[in-house]
């Protein structure tokens, strides 16, 4: 059986790691993109959108639901790869705590 005081000890651990991985959301950036490079969104761990680049092919009147399909699209690929690596520092951040 576990000591209650080390778990304790674990337990005030993971709670300044994970206060320490909160304060550092808005510095975890991931880009996604879409439509082989046309258009690439970046986002933080906050999700909020940092950038936008649009290829100037795109910028044509006629393009425009073609952009806009190509940045929501962008935009779900970051966001898929943020998840990914949420979930990946929360893994690391649990993983001594399992113990």
């Amino acid at each position: 059986m576990n000591n209650p005081f080390e778990m304790l000890s674990n337990l005030q651990g993971l709670t300044q790691k994970a206060e320490e991985l909160k304060s550092r959301m808005k510095e975890i950036k991931v880009t996604g993109s879409s439509g082989a490079g046309l258009v690439e969104v970046c986002i933080n761990g906050d999700y909020e959108v940092l950038s936008i680049k649009i290829d100037p092919v795109l910028m044509k009147s006629d393009q425009a639901a073609t952009t806009e399909v190509l940045i929501a699209s962008a935009f779900n690929t970051a966001s898929s790869s943020m998840k990914a690596r949420l979930q990946s520092e929360m893994a690391s951040l649990y993983s001594g705590f399992a113990q």
